[in-house]
């Protein structure tokens, strides 16, 4: 059995137009390749600050424990030397870590509520003194240990 061949001109006039080419395509673009250039930063970055993280609290941590216990009593201290030293500078020290540990707001609130006779233990330069109510207090008192400290708290009244 032999094939029979078709010369291509043999293709009739009507079915001409089907076979035209298809218009080229644009080469579909190439994945982006990975580049070990920009790839290390992030890792580099994180594990300098995750070793340096470790290396401070484990230093901390170990220079805490190493230290012995001092076998004097805590009643015994007298402190009114270093807050009557630091007591200048105490309220300016205080007020950003107060700000964001929200003890300001507390303050506020806690010496809003103060009514008819308040005694304040521990008054220190007298920061309280600005959120009491005058109108709802009969008497206030205010005392510390600290004398440089009750100074600033009587130049606040």
């Amino acid at each position: 059995m032999s094939r029979r061949r078709f010369p291509r001109t043999a293709i009739p006039p009507a079915a001409k137009p089907l076979l035209r080419p298809k218009p080229p395509q644009p080469p579909s673009p190439s994945p982006k390749r990975f580049s070990w250039r920009k790839a290390p930063w992030p890792f580099i970055v994180s594990g300098t600050v995750f070793w340096g993280t470790l290396t401070f609290v484990g230093t901390s941590y170990y220079l805490a424990i190493s230290r012995p216990i001092p076998d004097v009593d805590p009643s015994t201290i007298d402190l009114n030397a270093v807050y009557n030293a630091t007591a200048k500078d105490f309220d300016s020290g205080m007020e950003s870590t107060e700000y964001w540990w929200g003890i300001a707001k507390l303050r506020k609130k806690m010496a809003g509520m103060a009514t008819g006779d308040v005694l304040e233990s521990a008054a220190g330069t007298g920061r309280n003194s600005e959120f009491y109510d005058r109108s709802k207090l009969k008497s206030l008192v205010m005392v510390d240990r600290s004398q440089g400290m009750m100074d600033i708290c009587k130049g606040e009244w």
